[in-house]
């Protein structure tokens, strides 16, 4: 079945190229002249202004209600999913009632896994059903993410020189340039910690780089990007399994090294775009309460972290790239004015609270959230939001 948008998109191309053709009147014979530029006589040249101006209007009307249909800017049962996500980070890093530090489910990682889940369907969104060019993605991508994080990193080596600590300046390189999570893999014990979160900002730019390459070559050969990024994600889990079977790897040489973890964003973008292509859903209504369950009881403490990063994670991915189907109470809950606020400072407060989650010690780590979330307030509101709107301005 053709969709709507699909519908749209061939007549505001039909439409763009009549514009590039010469109108006249039935009956009305234009000499060659006119045709490629010369005198034409004014009636002809008039009705062909006036046929023109219709037909912009039509594509810009076209255009608006294609834009009306995609999804806006800002969804706020998104950015609650955000702020679900930075609160069970917070939660395993500052709290530790029942276990949820690591006994039961280390809800740390869990934060993470549903970070990744949501920034594969944005950038699916972004590159494959919005097309968007390269340059405006990594435009916003590089406004959003480096000033704040540079400058905590700046930050963080002035503290450890004021501490007396050793700064590794490779190590330091490696997170400047966003290698990181292979660097400390198998240094984990020997690195400062107060920076040691960054290996999965490290995770999420290589995706993009990824991602980008594979929207360019769709585009290109114009073929499916969902088949592509489906053979990808199965790689990704045959690489974690090969790690684990054949090297005996522990946590951290296998599920901070890029290949074996980018499956979340990988299943979420493909997911994405399989849905935009076909206009089928996978999960509608109260189904989609037991798909993210099984993604959260994926992440229990008990399961083996291959099916953690493998099942769960898709599990998760089908559950944010299928937000707008599950209940209406779900969707009003993650729109909560709480969790929204935390969606939103979730950047600056994943990049801030690290320092604070090392300094808590053997003291009780409820002590050092409220400075941890003062700091990625102060963090978003003096940093990353205006150095995001005045790059974007002067960019734009």
């Amino acid at each position: 079945m053709i969709s709507r948008t699909s519908v749209s998109i061939h007549m505001r191309r039909k439409l763009e190229i009549r514009l590039r053709e010469p109108k006249v009147k039935p009956g009305v014979e234009l000499p060659w002249s006119a045709v490629v530029g010369g005198g034409a006589p004014a009636a002809a040249v008039e009705h062909a202004s006036n046929q023109r101006a219709v037909a912009r209007a039509v594509c810009a009307n076209l255009a608006h209600q294609q834009r009306a249909r995609e999804p806006s800017e800002r969804v706020e049962y998104l950015d609650g999913w955000r702020g679900l996500a930075i609160l069970a980070l917070l939660v395993g890093h500052f709290v530790n009632p029942f276990g949820f530090g690591s006994r039961l489910i280390n809800a740390g990682r869990l934060g993470v896994e549903l970070f990744f889940a949501l920034s594969g369907l944005l950038i699916g969104q972004l590159l494959f059903v919005k097309r968007v060019g390269l340059a405006a993605f990594y435009r916003r991508r590089v406004s959003r993410l480096l000033p704040a994080f540079y400058c905590f990193l700046l930050f963080i080596s002035i503290y450890l020189a004021w501490r007396g600590r050793r700064l590794d300046p490779h190590a330091m390189s490696s997170a400047i340039f966003f290698y990181y999570n292979y660097y400390a893999a198998s240094r984990i014990n020997y690195l400062p910690k107060e920076y040691g979160h960054v290996w999965s900002l490290c995770i999420e730019v290589h995706a993009y780089l990824g991602l980008s390459v594979l929207a360019v070559a769709s585009r290109r050969w114009d073929f499916a990007p969902w088949r592509a990024i489906g053979a990808l994600a199965v790689l990704s889990w045959v690489s974690s399994s090969a790690y684990s079977a054949l090297f005996h790897w522990d946590y951290y040489r296998v599920f901070w090294r890029t290949e074996p973890r980018v499956s979340a964003f990988l299943v979420a973008a493909g997911l994405t775009c399989w849905t935009h292509d076909t206009g089928r859903r996978l999960v509608l209504g109260w189904s989609w309460i037991g798909v993210f369950a099984a993604g959260i009881l994926l992440q229990l403490a008990a399961v083996p972290d291959l099916l953690k990063y493998t099942l769960g994670s898709a599990c998760l991915a089908l559950a944010v790239t299928h937000l707008s189907d599950a209940p209406t109470f779900v969707r009003n809950v993650l729109s909560f004015r709480l969790l929204t606020w935390l969606g939103v400072l979730s950047y600056s407060l994943y990049l801030w609270q690290q320092p604070f989650k090392e300094l808590r010690g053997s003291a009780a780590g409820l002590m050092w959230l409220l400075p941890a979330l003062i700091s990625g307030s102060l963090s978003f509101y003096l940093l990353e939001d205006p150095a995001r709107r005045w790059l974007n301005t002067h960019w734009n």
